[in-house]
């Protein structure tokens, strides 16, 4: 067995570092009332969509259009961008467990399954990037999580051995890969006892 010490955090994003980006309860309404689409046809909508979102083989123009189709308003795709960007929030609690760790010398890392605008949207509205070290989105690489490849190109990339790495995310799935992968995970359920599981894998670790 392999006993490097855990020198880099994965965050996942949706879930985790903010709202899940596929249960818009408040979006989805919104969104409704606009454009008088029921909100049950919105949530299939985003079901069907978000394979191809988080691989880079659609837009969030694409998205919006196909939203615009099926209104039987005139709705304008800035109204619809502002209602997402607008009911978009961080946690709070997680970004400054990130940044907690980042001033204690850890490598922290985002690896989520999200598509290229709205990553640039979360980069520039929450700053990401003055914290993270890398962020690692699903559409800029064509691949997606829980696919095995994703996690063993971050870890390629990052040169690091997978025994160096904690994965936090809030899918079961994505951290039985991330497991089998080598890697340490925790399950998210909210920041106060994320902090604490992983302070205490820090402190067993040394």
């Amino acid at each position: 067995m392999n006993n490097k010490n855990i020198n880099t955090i994965v965050f996942d994003f949706g879930g985790v570092l903010g709202p899940r980006s596929n249960t818009w309860d408040t979006t989805h309404k919104n969104i409704s009332e606009l454009t008088g689409i029921p909100p049950e046809k919105l949530s299939e909508l985003s079901k069907n969509f978000w394979p191809i979102l988080e691989t880079g083989k659609a837009s969030i123009t694409d998205f919006w259009e196909k939203v615009i189709e099926m209104s039987d308003r005139e709705v304008d795709m800035d109204e619809l961008e502002q209602i997402y960007e607008s009911n978009f929030k961080a946690d709070n609690g997680s970004l400054s467990l990130a940044k907690e760790l980042k001033r204690m010398g850890f490598q922290v890392v985002i690896l989520s399954n999200a598509s290229k605008e709205w990553m640039e949207f979360k980069k520039d509205k929450f700053k990401l990037e003055e914290v993270f070290d890398k962020i690692y989105s699903s559409a800029d690489l064509g691949m997606m999580k829980p696919d095995h490849t994703i996690y063993q190109y971050v870890l390629r990339d990052l040169k690091i051995h997978p025994s160096e790495a904690v994965f936090i995310d809030d899918h079961d799935q994505n951290l039985e890969v991330a497991k089998a992968e080598g890697m340490t995970i925790v399950k998210f359920t909210n920041a106060k006892e994320v902090r604490e599981k992983i302070m205490n894998l820090l402190k067993s670790d040394q």
